[in-house]
């Protein structure tokens, strides 16, 4: 019996059609090696998408941009005039030399006025700068009268939070009064009076007897002392929060 016989294709049948199985295959791979070689590597979307050395090439990509947006660091101690700083040629490092130039000279000249060179400095971001520089100045020589000068915000910094910042940091709750900003103002106490557990700085609230209630209580909760509570201004006792004396002594004796 042979093979054709019985229906089966012969070995020397079987061997040309796997031979251009073979041949189809490797060229499908080369092509895709050649493909490989020349796709340019776009590490917008990660690197998942590649293998091998295409993804050493990505990794690298990343690496490469990430170290362009990180600027050197000039040695600020031999930077003496702004003509130092123009040297310098990354323009952001440049202009970032040139502000704390600028900044140091006045903490260290005790001249908050050279604030004002950041106008005549720089033509864009000279708003920007000057409030940073106000801002520094005011919170290194502790003068909160300084954030007076800082009459617009960047969206950051504004005469409250520069005062603020003062306040924290000395633990002056009178430097609050600063504020003009109810608000503002009320959190400055408000938070100095609970990080202290003083219940007395939340008498700065001179002219603002509702929030001074409030700030009670919440020294009141703190401590968990419901007796503090009586120092709740008699005029509060009305309508306001509900009777904030009654909210008072109901929050500190919790969990008591």
């Amino acid at each position: 019996m042979t093979f054709d016989n019985i229906g089966l294709v012969k070995r020397d049948q079987i061997l040309p059609e796997k031979r251009r199985l073979i041949a189809v295959l490797l060229l499908l791979l080369f092509i895709g090696i050649l493909s490989g070689c020349g796709k340019k590597i776009d590490a917008s979307n990660g690197c998942l998408e590649y293998d091998g050395g295409n993804y050493e090439k990505c990794v690298k990509a990343i690496e490469d941009k990430a170290q362009k947006m990180i600027p050197s660091q000039y040695n600020s101690e031999k930077i003496n005039s702004i003509d130092d700083c123009s040297r310098i040629n990354e323009e952001f490092e440049k202009n970032s030399c040139i502000a704390e130039f600028i900044i140091n000279r006045a903490i260290d000249s005790k001249n908050p006025d050279l604030c004002e060179e950041m106008d005549t400095v720089f033509r864009e971001e000279n708003l920007y700068r000057k409030i940073i520089c106000y801002n520094n100045y005011a919170f290194k020589t502790k003068n909160p009268n300084i954030c007076q000068r800082i009459t617009v915000t960047d969206g950051l910094h504004t005469t409250a939070s520069c005062v603020r910042e003062i306040a924290f940091d000395t633990g002056n709750a009178e430097i609050c009064n600063l504020i003009n900003d109810k608000d503002e103002k009320f959190q400055c106490i408000n938070y100095l009076a609970t990080e202290l557990k003083n219940v007395e700085i939340c008498f700065y609230l001179r002219d603002d007897k509702e929030n001074q209630g409030v700030c009670i209580g919440n020294v009141a909760g703190i401590v968990r002392n419901s007796e503090i509570c009586n120092l709740i201004a008699p005029q509060l006792f009305g309508e306001y929060m509900g009777n904030i004396r009654n909210r008072c002594i109901s929050g500190s004796t919790q969990d008591n």
